[in-house]
């Protein structure tokens, strides 16, 4: 039998104009050696003792791993300048995990907030659904005992299939 997890994924921001708090959105590397050492000064410079990424290449951190003081500059970082009330949840979302292998990780503009639509495979009522806040938005099915997620994009392509019991 598979042993299936979800890893609870975050991307914390990085870089903030010192003009009006928000996150910068662009800058330019020449290969990912470069993105690499840049993220890891970066991380460094904000946060303390901060963990590793879940896979090198993959700027997505453990949560369960952060310290809450790491935790109250993320969540400071993100929101910025912005209202609570007007803000979204943090950046990442659910790793999964086949027998202690990541299979699947959180797609690009993925929410930590998709653990609700996750929790639908749970339902004894299952109907197919989309993680609808990122891309490529995967396709859950439910076939008998089976999951099959789908990822499918014109630039990229992933299916997953896990028993469930």
């Amino acid at each position: 039998m598979d042993k299936i997890k979800f890893i609870p994924l975050i991307e914390p921001p990085i870089l903030k104009d010192n003009q009006n708090g928000k996150i910068l959105q662009e800058i330019s590397f020449n290969n990912s050696i470069e993105w690499d050492s840049y993220q890891k000064n970066q991380i460094d410079k904000i946060y303390t003792n901060f963990p590793q990424p879940i896979q090198s290449g993959i700027y997505q951190y453990n949560l369960l791993k952060i310290s809450l003081a790491n935790m109250e500059k993320i969540i400071n970082l993100h929101l910025a300048d912005t209202k609570i009330v007007d803000s979204i949840s943090l950046f990442g979302g659910y790793a999964i995990s086949i027998n202690n292998k990541i299979e699947l990780f959180p797609q690009c503009c993925g929410l930590l907030e998709e653990i609700q639509l996750w929790k639908n495979i749970l339902n004894k009522n299952f109907s197919n659904f989309y993680l609808t806040e990122c891309h490529p938005s995967p396709l859950i099915t439910k076939s008998k005992n089976e999951i099959v997620i789908i990822c499918d994009d014109e630039n990229e392509s992933l299916d997953v299939i896990g028993n469930i019991t």
